[in-house]
């Protein structure tokens, strides 16, 4: 068995082990999961292919290609959350893959390996591998256009003059892809790959050393040549040239012909109302304001990868350390390193500018994370650096690799015992990376840095199985709340009302739309103003909540709501039943109740006619 078989199988174990191993069995996690998963559902039994709707209302989050995806998986797994996950968890497998070839072409076949086994045992990473989301699908389309340019322009350990692919048909499949990963995540699945590779190639194209009098930055560069040669970068000029070398408006076109036709399709379905809600609600008013109590400072995101990255982000300080000697490497791995630096640059600047934050919106700069940590940790294995500086740096890595696990650990027990206290054993996964910290010490000192390595591979490995595979399984088997919407699937009422609470989850597995309710006394178009509303007005109470799919739900009152859905399920909480009952007619009662998933005192309630008006 030749090497690179092996790599290959041993990335393929590793990604079934921290992607697919048990992916099926924990609920949808609220909210993004079962809003993309029952979109699909939705859209599938209605044979509806283009307009995406959740709960009969338009979801203009997202676009399509993950909706597309999950609903090829229930035509093949049928509807559950194997098939809702499935497609994340392959192209994440993907783009393991693909960071192996990019490592390889770059560097050599055990950096791209060991980057690959980085990116594959990161949390972060393996969240978006194991959701139904469209993480893993922009990530993967990104990973995959960087990897047909750098196959384009990495060549023999040489990177080709001006680092842009000279013919058309090597830009092609990268602008392709570019469209895919517009179909999947919208523009910034253009922008970002788009602004990476520019920022590469304004840098390797510069002639900046000329102006200079040499082929290398001179040590007596003073500090305003330093800053001139800087901001030639971005000269007009130079710019200008940099975007024709990319055939930006080939590129545009091509892009479009692969995303415009469905965007088309669905702005004249819904009267243009998707592309308003999209593009300048889900967009523009993201990038300008902070959505939903989502913000943060410049500080935000360079945490968000230290915990998203971890437990390889211990080793941050040694992969700094290592590219300070960059320039000790051939011209090609200073070309490929520089290339590394702008993925992760341009995505982390991008996305701390915007006024929206979360964590996954770098997540698609791991894989570039992944590999300078692979080649830092590869040139420590291979002893190509000064051993003691190195050693230093990877001793006081496990030093925060123990203090981590600790931390881990008492955060998990004290989690445990506010919510769910029958598990507080889950806090032993916190042991994990102090093991793997306490053999790093061992073998550090014995000088057996290889497998030093392999240790931390090990450690990050079972770290993400336990979490994932046995954690996040054992804490979802805690909900208590099947019953209620078992009950709601089987019964005959078409919409249930819900009053003060609404999970999207509710809808996936109640199997119907749920309307967030009001009570009496607000003044609402849907209030009908008599409290007995007679049955022969239901049907112009249906017609006051009917709509077109991209049209909002209404907020009708209680009595609006059943004369048009006659003996339908209510949801309210055990703090608001009391109010409820009063909007409610008499013969309405409880049926179920259940203890909130980690809400501690807290009690889900179902109310319903009695069951013997209700036969």
């Amino acid at each position: 068995m030749n090497s690179t078989l092996k790599h290959l199988l041993t990335i393929a174990v590793v990604c079934w082990l921290t992607f697919f191993f048990r992916l099926g069995e924990p609920r949808l996690w609220d909210r993004d999961e079962p809003r993309n998963a029952g979109c699909a559902m939705e859209m599938l039994a209605a044979e509806n292919w283009g307009v995406p709707v959740f709960n009969d209302e338009l979801r203009q989050q997202k676009p399509v290609l993950i909706y597309w995806l999950i609903m090829s998986a229930y035509m093949v797994f049928g509807q559950n959350e194997f098939a809702a996950r499935f497609w994340s968890a392959l192209l994440g497998t993907g783009t393991c893959m693909l960071t192996y070839a990019l490592g390889r072409r770059m560097f050599d076949a055990t950096v791209g390996w060991l980057a690959a086994i980085v990116l594959a045992t990161s949390l972060m990473f393996c969240v978006a591998a194991r959701a139904a989301t469209p993480d893993s699908v922009l990530i993967f389309c990104c990973m995959l256009a960087y990897w047909i340019y750098v196959r384009a322009v990495f060549k023999n350990e040489e990177v080709i003059d001006g680092a842009f692919p000279k013919k058309p048909t090597q830009w092609a499949p990268f602008y392709i892809v570019l469209g895919l990963a517009v179909l999947a995540k919208g523009p910034i699945g253009f922008l970002i790959p788009m602004a990476v590779v520019g920022m590469f190639m304004l840098i390797e194209r510069s002639e900046l050393s000329d102006c200079f009098g040499s082929d290398s930055v001179s040590e007596t560069e003073t500090w305003t040549e330093s800053v001139l040669r800087w901001l030639a970068w971005f000269a007009p000029f130079h710019f200008l040239q940099t975007l024709l070398a990319m055939r930006i408006f080939a590129g545009v076109a091509v892009m479009l012909l692969v995303a415009m036709p469905w965007y088309l399709a669905v702005h004249f379905q819904t009267d243009g109302e998707f592309t308003r809600r999209f593009f300048l609600t889900e967009n523009l008013s993201r990038a300008a304001n902070a959505m939903e109590g989502h913000h943060g400072g410049l500080w935000f995101y360079p945490l968000a990868i230290l915990a998203g990255f971890y437990p390889w982000s211990v080793f941050a300080g040694p992969t700094i350390a290592n590219l300070w000697s960059w320039s000790s490497h051939t011209a090609a791995k200073r070309s490929a390193v520089t290339f590394l630096i702008c993925w992760v640059v341009v995505q982390v600047t991008t996305f701390s500018l915007f006024g929206t934050k979360l964590p996954s919106y770098v997540t698609p700069c791991y894989p570039a994370l992944a590999i300078l940590t692979s080649l830092g940790l590869i040139t420590f294995a291979r002893g190509d650096r000064s051993l003691s500086s190195q050693r230093y740096w990877h001793l006081a890595a496990m030093v925060a690799l123990l203090v981590s696990g600790v931390g881990i650990t008492l955060g998990f027990w004290l989690g445990m015992q506010t919510y769910l206290p029958n598990l507080t054993w889950l806090a032993m996964i916190g042991l994990v990376p102090v093991v793997g910290a306490v053999s790093g010490f061992w073998l550090i000192r014995d000088l057996s840095n290889s497998k030093f390595v392999g240790s931390t591979g090990m450690c990050a490995t079972v770290l993400c199985c336990l979490m994932f595979g046995v954690g996040a399984v054992t804490v979802s088997d805690q909900r208590k709340t099947d019953a209620i919407f078992e009950r709601i699937a089987q019964h005959p009422c078409e919409a249930v009302g819900a009053w003060k609470c609404m999970e999207p989850s509710w809808v996936v597995y109640g199997g119907k739309p749920i309307y967030e309710l009001e009570i009496s006394g607000i003044d609402s178009p849907f209030d009908t103003h008599d409290p007995t509303v007679p049955i022969g007005l239901q049907e112009r109470v249906r017609s006051m909540l009917s709509k077109r799919p991209w049209e909002y739900k209404a907020r009708p009152v209680a009595r609006t709501f059943l004369a048009a859905f006659p003996k339908s399920l209510v949801l309210t909480t055990d703090a608001h039943l009391a109010t409820l009952l009063e909007d409610l007619p008499e013969s309405y009662q409880v049926l179920e109740s259940a203890d909130l998933f980690l809400k501690p005192g807290r009690k889900l309630i179902l109310l319903g006619p009695k069951e013997s008006e209700n036969q």
